[in-house]
This record gives structure tokens, sequence and C-alpha cells, in this order.
């Protein structure tokens, strides 16, 4: 990272270290900005794993109520986007355990959402795109797909990733190559498809 990217990075940082603090102390308000910041990222985390909308809102918010409860307990030893994405995964494991029940539920109408200024093809052609990535991350094992979720929708650095998904850092860039690789091939399949 450089220049504003890099402050930006150390800013956010340090305003999520106050809140965390404050939030340890009892303040509501700072755990309700941490939950308004953290709630989405872990939610969309937890769907990418459980793939079942139902699931992903109740471990996301069961996540953060141990943020709420553990905030004292955060030892810096990591950035607390990892601390809190590490606690997620545990959830988001958790609750496919209690089902046993890995099938995949369509993400949420929101994310479906089509840009107003967009007309029908442009639209058309937004769904199909996003329709055919979907496909392509269902083909992949739960452990390449939080990989690259990590990697690349959070911009998670590899031994960050390492972290939250407990495995070494080595164990990560594996995964994630041959998520990629994987990924290449279905998405040439696919094009190959509309031929």
């Amino acid at each position: 990272m450089k220049g504003r990217e890099a402050m930006g990075v150390q800013e956010t940082d340090a305003a999520d270290a106050k809140l965390l603090g404050r939030t340890a102390a009892g303040d509501a308000d700072s755990f309700r900005a941490l939950f308004d910041r953290y709630y989405p990222l872990a939610y969309r985390f937890i769907l990418r794993i459980t793939r079942r909308p139902e699931l992903a809102e109740e471990a996301a918010s069961d996540a953060l109520f141990d943020v709420w409860r553990g905030a004292g307990r955060f030892r810096g030893s990591s950035k607390i986007s990892t601390w809190i994405l590490g606690i997620a995964r545990h959830k988001a494991l958790n609750a496919l355990r209690a089902v046993k029940d890995d099938s995949w539920q369509e993400l949420s109408a929101a994310e479906e959402a089509a840009d107003p200024a967009d007309g029908p093809a442009e639209v058309f052609e937004e769904r199909d795109r996003r329709a055919r990535i979907r496909r392509a991350l269902e083909t992949l094992a739960a452990p390449h797909r939080a990989a690259l979720e990590l990697a690349f929708f959070h911009g998670f650095s590899y031994s960050e990733i390492a972290q939250v998904l407990n495995c070494p850092e080595n164990t990560v860039k594996t995964r994630v190559f041959h998520a990629k690789k994987k990924l290449g091939r279905v998405l040439s399949a696919f094009v190959g498809e509309e031929l």
C-alpha cells in the first residue's frame, strides 16, 4: 500500500482500536459503531461459507455478540478485522455443523440489485455475469472459497487469512492458487457454453 491507501488503513485500524477499547469498557454506542461497520462484512463472509442467508444472519449476529462480550480480551496480535472474521468463521462452521447441510441458497436480493441507470440489456448481462461467477464459486471446496473470499473480496493479506482460517500461511497460498486455477477452468467452460 502506498500513500493515502496506507494512511486510510492505519486510520481505520486506529479508529477500530478506539471503538473496541470503549466497547470493552461497556460503551454501547461504540459497540453499535463496530457492529454497523463489521456486520455486513461478517455476513457476506459467512454467507460465502454457509451458502445459506438465514444461517449467515444468525452467525454474523452471534459473531458480533462475541465481539461485545470479548472486547476486553483482544490483545492486538492481529488487526481487529482479522480477529472479528476469525470469530465469524468459527460461527459459520458451527452453524454448518448444527444443520449438517451444505446446500446452496441464492444470494440476497440486495446483492442482485441492478443499477437504475442501466438499460435492460446491461441489467441482463450483469445478472448473467454474476450468475456465472456464483456458479463457478460453487465448484470450489469451502476452504478454497473462504481463502479466495478473504483475499479478493476483503483484501486480506495471506498472513491475515492464515489467522482467520487458523492454518499456515503456505496453506493459504496453496488454497488461493488452486482456487484461482479451478475458477479459470470453470469460467472458461462457461464461456465455451455460450458459443
